[in-house]
């Protein structure tokens, strides 16, 4: 190989993380007030530690897996390594090792004088091939008394080697470079690339098999610089402590590393290690969120209203407190389009496209399980058939390979058996309607004529057959979408603290219950842009829950709007949460009547805004 020249090159990608104040708000409610904030934990940046084992391999001018005898080394690893962001970081380590190593094959012929340099069994002077003497080296002349250095074939001896090795790494997260994960979220398992810098020192004695008497004088090297890298699987085990499975090769400038001298100017020695770290994370960085906590504040002087509009925007109303601890239920469900052999429920990943759709369940499943905040509960798979052939096989058939599926994804990823639900719906008469109904080819009439005839089973296949074309081409073309397995993925949320909510809220609202929305709402003054903008978000994930339709005609009745608001309010006129506001509204309309008899409703539930507002809205006040 032609000389090498060190390219040392180190990428530094750091995230710029912005730490925002959140402002102190004061909500405008009846002895209440937001004023508090409390601290989160981040996911990045962090400092972290490491200690570790490994098992090196050195490949120089003697290996350390040969034959028959394989030697393995041990070593020994501390790191110290700072994440600046959720894909990128730096790395130092500090290592101490021990390998062994003998000759490869095609070497068991070479000789290592006791000078320490390899001499070879054969060369060529002036063209003409000599031969040495097995015992007696070094001058190769036509006269062989100039011979006078002694010497051990490499066959019979073996390499010890010590060393020290210091590392500078990069460390890129492939994971969060190539695939969408939540940023604030550290993921169960990680895949790492480290590519480094290395400096190393070795101390290599060579060794004779028969006796393990050294041979050669002890080598003991300079300082010198290796280049490599490492591929790790991080799993995060809690917060603060993962575990680093690694491999690596590492590249090594000295060619006297394993106590032989050669002639050689080939630059192939290397080390490969493989081993376990463990990693505590530290140091993680604080950022500030609101959290909304009750006081006592002194009343507002109350103020004589001189403007009729501005006595029927102002109304009292305390925030409701849901409860947030109820549980979430969540499912995910997708079709399964995987071909199977006739008559059979072998899942083979390499038939048509069944890679694909097997890919898709395990990325869906992935997502949700690697997701700290979501427990798997269960798994529920429909197996469908087309409706040709005997129907009784084809209930079994469906059964079979709905089961198939499920045996995948507990097999795959170690779920229980127990909690998947396996359901073989048979033939899927159901669907060819429907798809039929879709399908754009002229002459559907005839099937869909018999499609719609009530009679059995057997006797529609008949019929069907009977129409020739239309039915073989309904067969080729509509038959295959209704072999298919529809899979569901239960699983709960778990409950949120209101200072999580907020943040949850604003990247993942799907998982907040319209409890939690609504206690996000109540951290803003009523009427503030904030306060509105997360009754919106509410009312698009869950618009028929009571909670969230009084929230939405509260901020209709903020707005003096309140033909909107009963809209809402109409849909919860039976819930004693809702009759304060409603007093209001119909106030608003001019319907004293209504308006007095949902005060006094409120007032005997125990509502002491409603007696406020009753007083306020007395009988002289009233709009027409």
């Amino acid at each position: 190989m032609k000389k090498t020249v060190l390219l040392i090159w180190l990428t530094l990608a750091v995230s710029l993380l912005n730490l925002l104040p959140v402002c102190a708000q004061v909500t405008q409610h009846k002895g209440i007030v937001a004023a508090k904030t409390t601290e989160i934990k981040k996911v990045f940046p962090y400092w972290y530690v490491g200690a570790g084992y490994s098992v090196p391999l050195m490949f120089g001018d003697v290996y350390s897996l040969t034959e028959p005898k394989k030697h393995f080394g041990s070593r020994f690893d501390l790191k110290l390594g700072y994440r600046f962001s959720n894909i990128f970081g730096l790395e130092f380590g500090a290592s101490i090792g021990k390998m062994k190593a003998s000759s490869r094959n095609f070497s068991k012929d070479f000789i290592l004088g006791n000078d320490g340099m390899t001499y070879y069994p054969y060369t060529l002077v002036d063209g003409q091939e000599y031969s040495v003497y097995p015992d007696l080296f070094g001058f190769w002349d036509k006269n062989s008394e100039n011979a006078h250095l002694t010497g051990v074939k490499y066959s019979d001896i073996y390499a010890k080697v010590c060393y020290m090795q210091f590392a500078l790494q990069g460390v890129f997260n492939l994971n969060r470079m190539f695939m969408e994960v939540p940023t604030d979220k550290e993921q169960f398992l990680s895949v790492l690339v480290k590519p480094g810098i290395y400096l190393q020192k070795f101390s290599s004695q060579a060794y004779a098999k028969a006796n393990d008497k050294e041979i050669a004088p002890k080598v003991k090297t300079s300082p010198s610089i290796g280049l490599g890298g490492d591929i790790a699987l991080h799993f995060r085990l809690t917060r603060q402590l993962g575990l680093e499975l690694s491999s690596g090769l590492v590249w090594v400038n000295n060619q006297n590393f394993d106590g032989i001298r050669t002639m050689k100017r080939s630059k192939d020695d290397y080390i490969w290690s493989s081993g376990a770290t463990i990693i505590w994370k530290f140091g993680r960085k604080t950022e500030l969120k609101p959290k909304l906590t009750s006081v006592d504040i002194a009343p507002i002087p109350k103020q004589e209203e001189k403007n009729e509009s501005a006595i029927f925007r102002t109304f009292a109303f305390s925030f409701l407190t849901p409860d947030i601890t109820t549980r979430k239920e969540r499912s995910f469900s997708d079709e399964a389009m995987l071909y199977f052999p006739v008559s059979k429920w072998d899942i083979i990943p390499s038939l048509n496209y069944n890679q694909v759709e097997l890919d898709k369940i395990a990325v869906a499943f992935s997502k949700l399980k690697s997701d700290e905040d979501l427990t798997m509960e269960r798994i529920s798979v429909t197996g469908y058939a087309s409706p040709e052939g005997d129907e009784a096989f084809n209930k079994v058939l469906s059964y079979n390979r709905a089961k198939a599926v499920g045996d995948y994804i507990s097999r795959l990823y170690r779920f229980p058996t127990n909690q998947i639900d396996i359901i073989g719906k048979g033939e899927d008469w159901e669907g060819l309607q429907k798809s039929v109904e879709r399908w754009a080819y002229p002459n559907k009439e005839q099937i869909v004529l018999v499609l719609d005839q009530n009679i059995a089973v057997g006797q529609k296949k008949a019929k069907l057959k009977l129409l020739g074309e239309p039915y073989y081409k309904m067969s080729a073309t509509l038959y295959p979408a209704l072999r298919r397995n529809e899979y569901t993925f239960h699983y709960s949320v778990k409950p949120y603290e209101v200072a999580d909510a907020v943040k949850i809220i604003q990247v993942s609202p799907e998982k907040l219950s319209a409890e939690e929305m609504i206690s996000v709402a109540n951290q803003y003054p009523m009427g503030d842009a904030n306060f509105e903008t997360t009754v919106d978000v509410a009312f698009k994930f869950y618009p028929a829950h009571p909670l969230v339709n009084i929230y939405k005609a509260l901020v209709e009745l903020l707005r003096d709007n309140a033909p909107a608001a009963q809209t809402y309010l109409d849909r919860v006129s039976s819930d004693s949460r809702a009759w304060n506001l409603m007093g209001v509204m119909y106030a608003k309309l001019g319907n004293r009547q209504l308006s007095e008899q949902y005060f006094q409703k409120a007032i005997d539930n125990g509502d002491k805004n409603a007696v406020q507002n009753m007083n306020n809205f007395a009988s002289n006040r009233y709009s027409k």
